[in-house]
């Protein structure tokens, strides 16, 4: 289990981490009040376009996202570490938590 959660948290990380790369450079216009996220694997970007893993980003406002911590239950509208766990907080999109899950096609 800890090993699972150790690779999945390394594999956040490097999302998080190439999100930030991309976006560097990435300044949004006054007013904006978009952002592009990824559905596979939830990285947010100022512009629309492919994710680095693939995806097309999908347009959300940003009153729909906030970043919440794995480990407890804090909670913040920017990215960033847990002030309590010191975890990474992981993206949220409102809307896509409000959606029924898709049926697996296995019986």
């Amino acid at each position: 289990m800890k090993k699972a959660l150790s690779a999945a948290m390394i594999s956040l990380f490097l999302v998080l981490f190439s999100a930030l790369v991309l976006a560097k450079d990435q300044t949004p216009a006054a007013g904006q009040d978009m952002v592009y996220v990824c559905p596979k694997c939830d990285a947010a970007f100022d512009k629309p376009g492919k994710c680095p893993c693939g995806e097309t980003l999908k347009a959300v406002n940003k009153s729909d996202i906030y970043y919440a911590c794995a480990g407890c239950a804090y909670m913040s509208d920017k990215p960033g570490k847990c002030p309590k766990c010191n975890a990474v907080l992981t993206l949220h999109v409102k809307s896509w938590e409000q959606q029924p899950k898709a049926a697996s096609g296995k019986s």
